[in-house]
């Protein structure tokens, strides 16, 4: 890159900064021309680049990273939820507390208009239990209702909304789904499974447009605060091809300063899986800096914590239990290869070992029949992966993107329900991921989790659960893998790695300030750092000194 002395725009000096280019290089200042980085090194070497219109900000030893990507989220989708009843615990400890919420929704929602909810956990509440159809038909009489679970694979709704949906104790279950009956007399429990939820939300009236539009920017101000800078959405869900438009929409008007890696779900890119294939114009890479197509989307399990993940062995609280797959793996091995020989990278969510090895078939099998180099195919949350299995991996160029904070969030409960000590203790299997050669990123899976980079590189270093407990301590990594794991490896996943994800001269300048180096503080400390500004493209887009802090004008 060449550098121009008069239009170099912003020079951050005195700083720590960490590079994480190929060998880790620190330095002390980072010098910015035209949203890009001009170069790294010592304030001295930089200073002198500065010229009339040059900007000098003083770091004061502060550290400087790569921005933070989010590798899996529903970036979108947190915002259209942030309008919705809470449920989650704390602060509701029983059912009661649920469904108090629900009924003062209803007292000022217009009858018959829909009430929702979100992040209730059964596993939380002191009854251990869903709420059921009967008592929200009690708490919100003339309204439909739906909560969704804190996993987002299992939902609840009340008599209302399934007769909207047209479920009754007749309805058979579909294809990758459960309507959950009472065993004793079939009537209907309101508990939805998987792509039984599909047929609730399909009645949910669709936001407006501007509603949509309101929900990005809502997602973005809170994804700035801690260092995001780029997000791969796997939710596109709720509105379609409406989504992609609010997203084209803040691009074009500058609202959107994050940068999106946009998945599209199979019920979108139909015309794939039909013979003749529909050629849809669209691959994975099709976009630009703040906007590009990514991966197609497919759902092999569902969530441990929802018992539907699919696991070689039984539950361990349910052992005639090991959930199920989405699909068999006839009719998953052509959507895989459908995808893979039109240009997509396929990302699959799979969090049992059961559906890893489903996952991993397939993908094998397209790229013995259409081989294609640099596909990188990617594992979603790929929770419980055997040690063959990530060898596996390795070996086909398989990715992953782990959900790390599921051993702080879920840690004890996978102990003592789902899974047992044995298997828990080797979810997200990072140290094993790592020295098998697999490349990964790390994610909250918001709106499941907070967003928050930091917490993750914390939950990576320490593995500690809510309780206190270490689970895994064998496949806890240091925080330079953890943090190279939120930006140079999030960026690989992606096709970006020569864009983003590190700091070198000639790629995007994205990076984030911090109050504390993340490699040197007592590793038990590093949820404990804030991020005191954000920059996208060279320009500060969150100060925590901003009384309003949000998003800023170039």
């Amino acid at each position: 890159m060449t550098i121009q002395i008069n239009s170099i725009d912003l020079i951050l000096t005195n700083g720590n900064v960490l590079s994480l280019d190929d060998s880790n290089t620190r330095a002390q200042a980072v010098a910015i021309q035209k949203g890009r980085i001009a170069g790294i090194g010592a304030t001295e070497e930089l200073l002198p680049l500065a010229g009339e219109g040059t900007q000098i900000m003083d770091l004061n030893g502060k550290t400087v990273v790569p921005g933070f990507i989010e590798s899996h989220n529903h970036f979108l989708s947190r915002g259209l939820l942030m309008s919705q009843i809470y449920c989650g615990s704390p602060p509701n400890v029983r059912i009661s507390d649920i469904l108090e919420k629900v009924a003062q929704k209803a007292q000022n929602t217009p009858r018959g208009q829909w009430v929702l909810g979100t992040n209730y956990d059964d596993t939380l509440l002191a009854e251990m239990r869903h709420p059921t159809r009967k008592e929200l038909d009690e708490a919100a009489p003339e309204h439909p209702v739906y909560l969704r679970h804190i996993s987002g694979h299992v939902g609840t709704a009340n008599s209302k909304a399934l007769e909207l949906a047209g479920i009754s104790r007749d309805t058979p279950d579909p294809p990758g789904g459960r309507i959950i009956k009472n065993p004793t007399d079939g009537d209907l429990t309101g508990l939805l499974e998987e792509t039984a939820r599909d047929l609730v939300r399909l009645v949910i009236p669709r936001p407006e447009p501007e509603d949509f539009y309101a929900a990005l920017l809502n997602a973005q101000k809170e994804y700035l605060t801690v260092g995001v800078t780029s997000v791969h959405d796997l939710g596109f869900t709720e509105g379609g091809f409406q989504m992609a438009r609010a997203y084209q929409q803040a691009v074009e008007s500058g609202d959107l300063r994050i940068r999106i890696y946009l998945m599209f779900i199979e019920s979108q890119l139909a015309g794939l899986f039909t013979s003749p294939r529909t050629d849809t114009g669209l691959y994975t890479g099709f976009g630009n800096d703040h906007l590009r197509i990514g991966a197609l989307k497919l759902l092999q399990d569902g969530s441990i914590q929802a018992w539907t993940a699919a696991l070689r062995e039984p539950y361990l609280n349910r052992p005639e239990w090991r959930g199920y797959l989405w699909m068999n793996q006839g009719e998953f091995n052509h959507k895989v290869l459908a995808g893979h020989e039109a240009g997509f990278q396929v990302s699959i969510h799979t969090n049992g070992d059961w559906a890893i090895e489903s996952a991993l078939e397939a993908i094998g099998r397209a790229q013995d029949e259409v081989p294609r180099p640099n596909c990188r195919h990617r594992l979603e949350h790929c929770q419980l992966p055997s040690d063959d299995q990530l060898e596996r991996m390795a070996r086909m160029g398989v990715g992953a993107s782990f959900f790390v904070q599921h051993t702080y969030y879920w840690g004890d409960r996978h102990v003592n329900l789902f899974l047992g000590e044995q298997r828990a203790r080797h979810i997200d299997p990072l140290a094993s991921a790592l020295k098998k050669g697999v490349i990964f990123g790390l994610h909250s899976d918001c709106p499941v989790t907070p967003v928050n980079p930091l917490f993750g590189i914390w939950a990576a270093v320490n593995r500690r659960t809510r309780d206190g407990h270490i689970l895994g301590p064998e496949q806890r990594i240091s925080a330079l893998d953890a943090l190279r794991a939120f930006t140079i490896n999030a960026a690989y996943l992606g096709f970006e790695e020569k864009e983003k994800g590190s700091l070198e001269a000639g790629k995007l300048a994205d990076m984030a300030v911090l109050s504390d180096d993340p490699t040197s503080v007592d590793p038990r400390k590093i949820r404990e750092i804030v991020v005191e500004k954000t920059i996208i493209g060279g320009q500060v887009v969150y100060d925590l000194s901003d009384r309003d802090p949000g998003c800023k004008s170039p």
